[in-house]
């Protein structure tokens, strides 16, 4: 239970990428009947456990999407994120750092191995070595400790520098109030009401909200249309194959 509860949690965070949201009403305000009824269906996962697909009825994808008359997506529509960039921005990749901490490693004598070298050592006519060995002999172990290098390698030095980077970066972010994003945009549903439209661009929303697909009204019509060129996105992981698997064949399902 704990490990089925684990997976459908960070599926339903990691959903779409981090670009959906579960919304049972539209940016309007109307209800979605295929999302409320998604979202009825997948409560009853429990008793039978392909029901969990149904939540997909209910993730809406968070970003604004502007189409003008032909339901395409052209370039020259901007607007305006009255916030932080790093407010809104995707959660940091986590990183699973192995721990390189500086180890020492300790070799320990046992006072029997002690006093049995002593006496070898004696035997062999060592007298200074033994005199050493009887002086020591009462402590119960002789410790030796060794410590590595800390010369950093090349690589480090470049993650260093790549840490620095991206800290100033980081801080000049936070010292920003707003951002411009270009069409189309990622945006959270907290983040769409503090979108407001570019002034004095080709292309203008023919509604206030800025959610969703959003139609445009274009201001100069007679001038040609560029649209955003689209792009091949994998979902594969980084030295996995890109190409998409082939679904499960089909199966029926005898459950009691």
């Amino acid at each position: 239970m704990t490990k089925l509860g684990a997976i459908l949690g960070a599926g339903i965070v990691d959903a779409g990428g981090r670009n959906t949201t579960i919304s049972l009403v539209s940016p309007s305000g109307h209800k979605k009947m295929a999302a409320i009824v998604g979202m009825a269906v997948f409560t009853q996962f429990w008793y039978w456990y392909p029901l969990v697909h149904f939540i997909s009825l209910a993730l809406t994808p968070t970003a604004v999407i502007g189409l003008n008359r032909d339901l395409q997506v052209p370039e020259g529509f901007n607007f305006v994120s009255n916030a932080r960039p790093a407010l809104f921005a995707y959660p940091p990749p986590v990183e699973l750092k192995k721990a390189e901490a500086t180890k020492t490693v300790k070799h320990a004598t046992l006072s029997v191995t002690a006093k049995a070298l002593a006496k070898a050592r004696k035997k062999e006519g060592g007298a200074a070595d033994a005199t050493a060995a009887a002086a020591g002999g009462a402590t119960p172990m002789d410790v030796d400790e060794e410590k590595k290098s800390e010369e950093k390698s090349a690589e480090e030095k470049e993650k260093e520098k790549k840490a620095a980077e991206e800290k100033e970066k980081k801080a000049a972010d936070d010292k920003r109030t707003s951002e411009t994003l270009s069409n189309p945009a990622r945006v959270t549903a907290a983040q769409f009401k503090l979108l407001a439209p570019v002034a004095g661009q080709r292309y203008r929303p023919v509604k206030e909200i800025l959610a969703g697909c959003v139609m445009l009204a274009d201001s100069t019509p007679e001038q040609p249309t560029v649209l955003v060129a689209s792009k091949r996105v994998s979902a594969a992981l980084p030295g996995e194959a890109l190409d998409e698997p082939e679904p499960p064949a089909p199966f029926e399902y005898l459950g009691n």
